[in-house]
């Protein structure tokens, strides 16, 4: 201390000193990660990106769980999509749907979709399994004859001359689908007939009662003690009145033959 810091009364304790070089402390010195704590990190990260990834993807799968309404909705609004061509078939293809997805097809497509679970995206079934009108399943009969018919005879006029043929498998898919045209024609005449009080003499409701009231008379006959040699002549001698009876009873009812 000096003779003039004494007399202002300062000591070592109050004195304010600019800092010296000794008196900096450096900044602690920062260790660089090791490699297996580089990788131990890399790892979490896409542990955490795969996690995510896999959430979303659930969602959307979720998300798209369509209904029936849906599917048909979707597939209307991407028919025309489809490609031009019609997929060459042959046996295995028809026993194995799934050969059926070409390389040149994207994934989401509407026709690989088709391919890959046709009992979800098939126009026809869906309308089926909601129960549509006989009108509206009609007009989808319709379209898929159509549209077979239009595939089959691109095919046939670019591959005339060559070995393969498909006709088999589309006049089979035609004959199935005209059937359900006359299964659809026959329940529409039904309804029709119920409406208007028509009556079908050959249906099993019809016979049904016929057979009640023969069971009436024999039951009678037993009442009233016919011998039962005189009941069977006379059930066989009916049997062969009733025999054709339903054009019989056309006509009384209707008044002509139908």
């Amino acid at each position: 201390m000096s003779d003039q810091d004494e007399i202002l009364g300062l000591d070592d304790e109050n004195i304010v000193r600019e800092p010296q070089e000794d008196d900096i402390v450096s900044p602690k010195e920062v260790k660089p990660f090791s490699d297996e704590e580089l990788q131990i990190a890399k790892d979490k990260e896409e542990s955490i990106a795969s996690e995510e990834s896999s959430e979303e993807s659930v969602e959307d799968e979720e998300g798209q769980g369509l209904d029936g309404d849906d599917i048909s909705n979707l597939i209307i609004d991407n028919e025309n999509e489809l490609p031009d061509q019609h997929p060459v078939l042959n046996q295995s293809l028809v026993n194995n749907p799934s050969q059926l997805v070409s390389s040149n097809i994207k994934p989401g497509q509407p026709l690989q979709k088709a391919i890959e679970n046709p009992t979800r995206t098939d126009r026809l079934l869906i309308a089926v399994r909601h129960r549509q009108p006989t009108s509206t399943l009609l007009n989808k009969v319709m379209e898929e004859v159509a549209e077979e018919a239009a595939y089959l005879k691109a095919y046939r006029e670019k591959h005339w001359n060559g070995d393969e043929d498909i006709s088999d498998i589309s006049t089979k898919r035609v004959r199935m689908l005209r059937s359900m045209v006359e299964t659809l024609i026959e329940r529409e005449k039904q309804k029709e007939d119920k409406v208007t009080g028509k009556i079908d003499f050959y249906s099993d409701n019809f016979q049904n009662v016929l057979k009640f009231f023969l069971q009436v008379i024999e039951e009678t006959f037993k009442k009233v003690n016919i011998p039962k040699q005189f009941a069977d002549n006379f059930f066989t001698e009916l049997a062969k009145e009733f025999d054709g009876f339903e054009k019989k009873a056309e006509k009384i009812y209707y008044g002509k033959s139908k």
